[in-house]
């Protein structure tokens, strides 16, 4: 929706980038160009931006999901680099991998309020 609303701005308010340098209108002057920046730029900030941290609060909600989540049974099946230790399935480069019982795939995390 917020790259929709910038798309429509120059359609909506066609003076509102006159005050830019000339580089900035052109790109920005269609509603097209400015809808498809912001849709990059949006998905790289809440998709790619990543603060280095294991604690779920301090991290991007849209990225604080685990990356992959194994069933009990495959625990024999580890990638290379991946280790068992205390429980916890830790993979190659030190992030815990859930370890989800047999037949209990959650649809929403019990972890999450």
């Amino acid at each position: 929706q917020i790259s929709l609303a910038f798309g429509m701005l120059p359609v909506v308010l066609p003076a509102i980038y006159d005050a830019f340098p000339t580089w900035f209108q052109i790109i920005f002057h269609s509603g097209i160009s400015s809808a498809t920046i912001m849709a990059v730029l949006l998905n790289v900030l809440f998709n790619h931006v990543v603060r280095r941290s294991n604690s779920r609060g301090d991290r991007s909600t849209f990225v604080a999901a685990p990356t992959r989540l194994v069933p009990e049974e495959a625990l024999t099946a580890l990638e290379e680099g991946d280790y068992y230790v205390g429980g916890k399935l830790i993979d190659k480069d030190g992030a815990e991998v859930r370890i989800v019982p047999t037949g209990s795939i959650p649809a929403v995390d019990p972890e999450r309020p």
